[in-house]
């Protein structure tokens, strides 16, 4: 589990790296803030204090139908699957951009590019 709050792209490449994982997300079900926020502001935006986790495959249902908190939508966004390299991709099979907030960085007035860094 990670909070998002330097940008979902980033963060979940974060969680990728950490886990040994890769990240498929279907980029159509990322909730926007608004109507007119776009994918790229859904997947890059900061601040937004979600959280991206993972559950078993088989737990996914069962959470959806058992989430207590009714203010709080809960939302699938993707699957997680082991890999020798982590990576975020779309729906479309590309891989994403790693774009995000990062504290650390000096260059692009804080936002990070491709690679992360590496």
């Amino acid at each position: 589990m990670i909070d998002v709050s330097d940008g979902l792209l980033i963060d979940a490449h974060r969680l990728c790296r950490s886990s040994g994982v890769g990240l498929r997300l279907e980029t159509e079900r990322i909730p926007r803030r608004t109507p007119d926020t776009t994918l790229r502001e859904a997947l890059t935006d900061g601040e937004d204090y979600e959280l991206l986790f993972a559950v078993a495959g088989k737990k996914a249902g069962r959470l959806q139908g058992t989430w207590p908190f009714v203010d709080v939508p809960l939302t699938e966004i993707g699957v997680f699957a082991a890999c020798e390299t982590p990576f975020v991709s779309g729906s479309e099979g590309l891989f994403l951009p790693i774009e995000g907030y990062d504290h650390f960085s000096s260059f692009l007035g804080g936002k990070e590019g491709v690679g992360e860094g590496s």
